[in-house]
């Protein structure tokens, strides 16, 4: 899907450069080795560059009608779900993204960053539009949108000294590295079934040791077998499912995911997350006196040079 940002960035290339002929040569030459390997790739699994691996792997993921069997138009359904919904959604999982739209104000005040901003909010649609015409837009066993991922590096240059309250920013950063932190301690692959799997099943397990009790929407097996406070997909690297091969309770089920913590903690113990937070703390008390007045006076005592 990368493909679809080759388009507005060799455009933006285009607009920005003195050099048009060489700097758009040197962008393509860039990325057509690795080109040409994918198609070769997809060629000889696939019988052709252009067919998607759905097509010959599992007939029952593709759509009667649809292009390439997966394609038709976008709905509002998945739009939602992949923007702000609690199922799949991006800025739900990830709040501070949210702040992206005072970068996206701040870019357009001057012309070289609105060309930028351009070919940002171009890519961000060609995403948004694929993802929302797709068949399996919700991606499965998943967590938030596996393929607008591409997208969060592109909002990430509008999150670049943008202009919004101090705590309002630090809140919503706050928010989604807890999110994300709770959501890959726990389980990253909740089932599809869950339509709010950080609330039901996620958050819970984390702070109680297990998913909701007596939800319909919560499986009986995830409940009775996914159970700990952290690492607790217990499918291993030579299963489709879980206890396919190995029965629960095992050496290899109950750490066929796990933390570094958990080797001192044991399995599924919540403070095997401490060494990664005293971790963090030990950075942030670092950053905190890096950018002091006194060390900031310090660098501007040897400014780098031209």
């Amino acid at each position: 899907l990368a493909i679809l940002a080759v388009v507005p960035i060799a455009l933006l290339i285009y607009l920005r450069s003195d050099r048009r002929v060489r700097d758009l040569s040197l962008f393509v030459m860039g990325g057509l080795p690795f080109a040409l390997l994918l198609a070769a790739y997809q060629w000889a699994v696939f019988g052709s560059p252009a067919r998607t691996s759905i097509a010959t792997t599992n007939p029952a993921f593709l759509s009667p009608g649809a292009f390439m069997g997966i394609f038709a138009a976008p709905t509002w359904e998945a739009l939602f779900g992949i923007t702000f919904s609690s199922y799949r959604g991006l800025f739900y999982l990830a709040p501070i993204l949210l702040l992206g739209m005072f970068g996206a104000i701040e870019f357009s005040r001057t012309v070289e960053r609105r060309k930028l901003l351009i070919a940002i909010a171009i890519s961000f649609a060609f995403f948004l539009t694929v993802n929302a015409s797709f068949n399996g837009w919700h991606g499965g066993y998943a967590i938030g949108p596996r393929y607008l991922i591409p997208t969060i590096p592109l909002i990430g240059l509008l999150l670049v000294n943008v202009s919004t309250p101090r705590l309002l920013f630090r809140v919503m950063a706050a928010l989604s590295i807890a999110l994300n932190l709770a959501v890959t301690a726990v389980d990253p692959q909740p089932p599809d079934r869950f339509k709010d799997p950080i609330g039901k099943y996620i958050l819970p397990a984390l702070v109680t040791g297990s998913a909701l009790q007596n939800d319909p929407e919560v499986p009986v097996w995830i409940r009775n077998l996914y159970t700990g406070h952290t690492s607790t997909n217990r499918v291993a690297a030579d299963e489709m499912l879980p206890f396919q091969r190995h029965a629960p309770g095992s050496p290899v089920s109950e750490w066929s995911s796990f933390n570094l913590g958990e080797i001192a903690f044991g399995p599924g113990a919540l403070l095997s997350l401490a060494p990664l937070l005293a971790f963090w703390a030990g950075i942030a008390v670092m950053l905190t006196r890096w950018t002091t007045p006194s060390s900031r006076a310090s660098a501007e005592e040897f400014p780098p040079s031209s």
